[in-house]
């Protein structure tokens, strides 16, 4: 009689505890820790950011649950004068930008990460001859037993 109460007492407690975590585990899902938010690419076109148009980019991605952006200049303020950008890359006005990006991420609740170079120079360019154009990339996977040694 001792082992079917206290088999029901479990039985019980897994019940209670399972009701009260489906609510916890739900709110986590709405309203995900800082760590579990998802980022975006944030770029800067032609140098035509402000302080002004920074803050309103950075509210409005943590209005919508955003955890971070990754900065991204792209392309430099003489290559497309009508934008009137004024933030040319590595000069004292464009780091006081990313300053100021920085500043406000941090009063929001966010991060930043930046890209390590202008927009999407990774991808190819000048230095790239007709050899290597067609150059193929591939993935060999090799299953390796784990041994015990004395």
């Amino acid at each position: 009689m001792k082992i079917k109460k206290l088999f029901f007492s479990v039985l019980l407690a897994a019940g209670l505890h399972s009701a009260t975590a489906q609510p916890a585990l739900q709110q986590q899902f709405i309203t995900p820790p800082q760590e579990a938010r998802p980022w975006t690419f944030w770029y800067w076109m032609f140098g035509a950011v402000s302080p002004e148009g920074i803050t309103a980019d950075l509210e409005a991605m943590h209005r919508v649950g955003l955890g971070g952006a990754y900065l991204m200049p792209i392309k430099g303020v003489e290559q497309a004068p009508q934008y009137e950008g004024t933030a040319q890359q590595l000069t004292s006005e464009w780091w006081r930008m990313v300053h100021h990006s920085l500043k406000e991420a941090d009063r929001l609740g966010m991060q930043l990460g930046m890209h390590i170079c202008d927009g999407f120079a990774l991808a190819g360019g000048p230095w790239i001859t007709p050899p290597g154009i067609h150059a193929e990339s591939s993935m060999e996977r090799h299953h390796c037993e784990r041994r015990e040694y004395p």
